[in-house]
């Protein structure tokens, strides 16, 4: 046995062991906003449907009564 060399100092000096690797830290990533869903008109014009992809049809409009004929009231 000689003199107890220091650790490291025999075996590259500086170098960074296995236990902490040089890998380059990673840019974090900017959450991109998810574009929500506009209300009919501002973003097209087009009705939001129950699926985005077709408008809902218009409803029918409801038939009128038709009007009584006069002469029963007297």
């Amino acid at each position: 046995g000689g003199e107890a060399t220091p650790a490291g100092e025999d075996e590259g000096g500086e170098e960074p062991g296995p236990e902490e690797p040089a890998a380059p830290k990673k840019p974090k990533k900017k959450k991109k906003k998810k574009k929500r869903p506009q209300p009919s008109g501002e973003d097209g014009g087009e009705p939001a449907g129950d699926d985005g992809s077709e408008p809902d049809p218009e409803p029918e409009p409801e038939p009128e009564p038709e009007p009584e004929p006069a002469g029963d009231e007297g």
